[in-house]
């Protein structure tokens, strides 16, 4: 049975909190971590070599030598030891182990059962993440002095006992291993053992070494910084910045990746009279990033507006792939030179020195433009043929044997838009037929062609980020699988899983932005979102109330449980579903799949206007329609006949209504280029496109124009005749002839009054 480990905060030297494992079963007397000691700079004794045996666990090397002893005054819950010897151990688990000769020399009694050490007179309890009760606090980017940091960190100690730490103050999140992962220098793997036999003559393609080669001017290519001009014709004047403070193992960082850099030729000294601030960003994997604060220059540079791929659109070209093969050039940006002359624009200083750019950063908000530029040029007549490049992503896929009728690009809700039946072939929109023999030999020689190209553009490609002839594939936050469809990439799950309650109106948008991406997963999502959505308009007071808590947790279980969706074929028996609630407009597009079930291929949704909000039921509905249509237009217009559903019966017989307004007309103009059946189906048995329809919720009447007058609808859920009275506009500024149109409207059904009550009640209103 395992066993919690008893576990300290040990103050070293006075000043540094460090993690303190007391094990009475190692025999030295006590142990620190080798980064830590070099960190603290603690002083350094060598002694005779001596080998290590099981005593660092199982970060440890098994062959670890120890020759190193240091010492450094303790102070464990107010019990002090002036002097205390380490021994330092390489990848120790813990910041340090106080071992049995320390339990002996301290006078250290154990209480496993209550989990307490008693030293002397102090009695103090061990503490470890497993019986932690105190729930942390939300992180937030508090800035505090030293010495105020230390002193909350003493208060809560004394507060909570020794149970834990709970502080007001959130920590840069950069730990000790992102600084080490960062400090190491990087494994590559061999190309010739990762890289299948059948690419191994285009080897050249993958030589680091060759990316740490300067790249040449290019016309056309380079990196071009204009400055936008002030009143009086002049440019503008770039902003320099601060400098950021910085910790010793973020300087150790930072010189190292100067180092680098110049040993590359990719920046060199300068004495520009810019000079943006550099500071560290922890990367998602671990480690940190050398960033440049470009934010001042980009604000006054003249934006290169090259389009890059719709997101949307790039997604398109997978949606009928049967292999695939995945392409990551190395430092993608670094393949573009800065302009001749241009360079000084770039500078940033640092603690050691000030320095340039000779290659294009990241950072600048040119950067992304220009390199897809560059990569569209180079593999342009392969792009949506068999190629898709989205920045530094290149995919290369083979699709099905496929005939094109009328080829056009496909929509899977907002976010898939051009995600269409796509095969080896067009860019244009025209009739054509293409083949494709879908053979694992032709996906071969065209991933051989590509690897060609790049070759003689000069971009090499990370083989550790490659995926080479598969059937499924991780693309722009996405997994898709071949024959399969389109699902959320199980990562993000975890993130969302994870995701803390909003405690403000940043961290609710950061929220939305997060979930709008993979909202196509997310039935009426608008309608859900709707309380968030709210909190984020201006002058709205922040209150995280029952229904928004609602919201956020049923996004993220719609999420977490999101379906794989389909992908389209024309061929295939397609069905759209569309409703309205109050709020918003959501649909559903289905296809039968290979059981002959129905299918999700998208979800879409999108929240009423002011306007649309007080359409009369009849309009909803039938918005619903025209915007479903609306984003799946191009992919519906290659299907021979689809079917539409609706839970509004009275639509049915729209195309047989005598009078419509401009709106219907407008409307019913644009549905006529579709061929598809209108059926109706009652709500209950809908898929159900808007789950919070209409239930618990009331709408007041509203009133349409149209040629005849005011048309008065009134919703069966309007509660009162106050809700009524209250809604309608201003009839008294009515004409005669319009207040004629008003009285004759249907039989009343707010309180089921009677036509002749329902008159008397409406020329209350208007006198």
């Amino acid at each position: 049975m395992d066993s919690d480990p008893f576990v300290v905060d040990v103050r070293l030297n006075g000043t540094d909190f460090v993690t303190g494992l007391v094990d009475s079963g190692c025999l030295c007397y006590s142990a620190i971590n080798e980064q830590l000691f070099r960190s603290l700079r603690l002083p350094s004794i060598k002694i005779a070599p001596r080998q290590l045996e099981e005593a660092a666990g199982k970060n440890a090397e098994p062959s670890t030598v120890l020759d190193t002893v240091t010492y450094a005054s303790i102070d464990i819950d107010g019990h002090q030891q002036k002097r205390v010897f380490f021994y330092v151990v390489p990848g120790l688990t813990y910041d340090v182990i106080l071992g049995k000769p320390w339990l002996e020399d301290a006078d250290v009694t154990i209480s496993a059962k209550q989990g307490c050490l008693d030293i002397g007179a102090s009695n103090i309890r061990a503490w470890n993440h497993k019986k932690a009760s105190y729930k942390p606090p939300p992180m937030k980017a508090t800035q505090v002095m030293a010495s105020a940091f230390m002193a909350e960190v003493r208060r809560s100690r004394r507060k909570n006992k020794g149970d834990g730490i709970a502080l007001d103050t959130g920590l840069f999140a950069v730990s000790i291993a992102d600084i080490e992962k960062a400090l190491k220098p990087r494994k590559r793997s061999d190309p010739k053992t990762k890289l299948p036999p059948q690419y191994h003559q285009w080897l050249k393609a993958f030589d680091h070494f060759l990316a740490e080669k300067l790249p040449p001017h290019r016309k056309g290519v380079d990196l071009h910084i204009e400055i936008e001009k002030d009143q009086d014709g002049n440019e503008k004047t770039i902003p320099w910045g601060p400098l950021y403070g910085m910790s010793r193992e973020e300087l150790l960082v930072l010189r190292k990746t100067l180092t680098e850099l110049l040993d590359k030729d990719f920046i060199r000294a300068s004495n520009s009279p810019a000079a943006a601030p550099v500071l560290m960003v922890k990367k998602p994997g671990g480690g940190i990033r050398f960033c440049v604060d470009y934010r001042g220059l980009n604000n006054i540079t003249r934006k290169d507006r090259y389009p890059l791929p719709l997101f949307t659109e790039t997604l398109r070209n997978v949606a009928k792939a049967k292999w695939f093969t995945k392409l990551d050039v190395i430092a993608a940006f670094h393949k573009i030179r800065v302009a001749k002359g241009e360079e000084w624009k770039t500078a940033f200083r640092t603690r050691y020195g000030l320095f340039e750019w000779r290659v294009a950063p990241f950072g600048l908000t040119g950067a992304p433009a220009a390199f897809q530029r560059y990569v569209n040029g180079v593999l342009q007549d392969y792009l949506d043929d068999f190629v898709s490049a989205y920045v530094d992503d290149i995919l290369i896929l083979l699709p099905f044997r496929t005939t094109l009728l009328g080829i056009g690009p496909m929509l899977l809700g907002r976010m898939f838009y051009n995600l269409h039946f796509h095969s080896f072939a067009v860019m244009c929109l025209r009739t054509s037929h293409i083949y494709s023999s879908g053979s694992l030999q032709d996906h071969r020689e065209k991933v051989g062609k590509v690897l060609q190209r790049l070759i003689d553009a000069g971009l090499q490609i990370d083989i550790d980020k490659c995926e080479f002839e598969t059937k499924r594939v991780k693309y722009l936050g996405y997994i898709v699988e071949a024959e399969v469809g389109i699902r959320v990439d199980p990562e993000k799950i975890i993130a969302i899983r994870e995701w803390a309650t909003p405690t403000s109106v940043k961290a609710i948008r950061a929220f939305i932005g997060f979930a709008n991406f993979y909202r196509v997963f997310i039935p009426n999502f608008s309608d859900i979102a709707e309380p968030l959505i709210n909190l984020t308009k201006k002058e709205m007071v922040f209150h995280w109330d029952e229904a928004c808590n609602q919201a956020f947790e049923t996004i993220k279980e719609l999420l977490i449980t999101a379906p794989i969706l389909g992908h389209f074929d024309p061929e295939k028996d397609t069905l759209v579903e569309a409703d309205s609630s109050g709020h918003a407009t959501g649909g559903l597009l289905l296809q039968k799949d290979k059981n002959n079930n129905w299918q999700p291929v998208a979800y879409y949704s999108k929240k009423h206007s002011p306007t649309e909000a007080n359409y009369p039921i009849h309009d909803k509905e039938l918005l619903a329609i025209v915007r479903c249509l609306e984003a799946w237009a191009p992919e519906l217009r290659m299907v021979r006949k689809f079917t539409v559903l609706t839970d509004h019966k009275n639509l049915q017989y729209f195309y047989r209504e005598r009078q419509l307004s401009e709106r219907q007309v407008r409307w019913s103009e644009f549905l006529s280029r579709f061929d598809f059946s209108l059926e109706w189906k009652p709500g209950k048995t809908m898929e159900n496109p808007t789950p919070y329809h209409d239930e618990n919720k009331t709408y007041p009447p509203t009133m349409t124009m149209n040629e005849y007058g005011l048309d008065l609808s009134v919703s069966s859920r309007a509660s009162t005749c106050g809700v009524f009275k209250s809604s309608l506009y201003r009839l008294r500024r009515l004409t005669s002839q319009k207040r004629y149109a008003c009285l004759r409207t249907r039989r009343c059904r707010i309180c089921g009054t009677e036509a002749a009550k329902k008159i008397s009640f409406i020329r209350s209103l208007l006198h």
